[in-house]
């Protein structure tokens, strides 16, 4: 069973402990929320999955605006997982690896041994930007190929 409530103008809406008086309609009509589940991050920018990088950008600045916050005190948390979104999606290959993430359900049991996969590469194209770029297995093969000075 769903209750609406519709708040008058000026008296601003509440929504993930943020309180804003940024954006004021006429009417604003709520449901009770849904039961709680993380949001996507096209859902945190409310973009679609085929968006483009323009999109994703104009996207991010509107919700940069909105929750900063200078703007709107209590809207860190929106805020930072904001600039999250748009530091993976607008990056195509982190933004690959995050689709085959959400495809396959997030998070990967035992039994499911191709998202693990998808999770290790997604882990070692990240690794790749990096300094270096050296895994923990290539630096014990060459401290091993290495001979001991005892």
């Amino acid at each position: 069973m769903t209750s609406v409530s519709a708040r008058p103008v000026g008296v601003g809406y509440y929504s993930g402990g943020a309180r804003c008086h940024q954006r004021r309609s006429r009417v604003r009509v709520s449901a009770a929320p849904a039961p709680a589940r993380s949001a996507t991050m096209y859902e945190v920018l409310a973009v679609e999955e085929t968006a483009g990088p323009d999109e994703i950008k104009a996207a991010y600045r509107r919700a940069a605006r909105r929750w900063h916050p200078d703007a709107c005190p209590g809207g860190a948390d929106r805020f930072m997982a904001a600039r999250e979104a748009y530091e993976v999606l607008s990056d195509p290959e982190r933004r690959r690896g995050y689709d085959v993430q959400l495809r396959c359900g997030g998070g990967a049991g035992f039994a499911d041994w191709e998202a693990q996969l998808a999770g290790l590469q997604w882990r070692a194209a990240e690794r790749r930007g990096r300094a270096g770029g050296e895994t923990w297995g290539s630096r014990m093969r060459r401290a091993a190929a290495q001979p001991s000075s005892r």
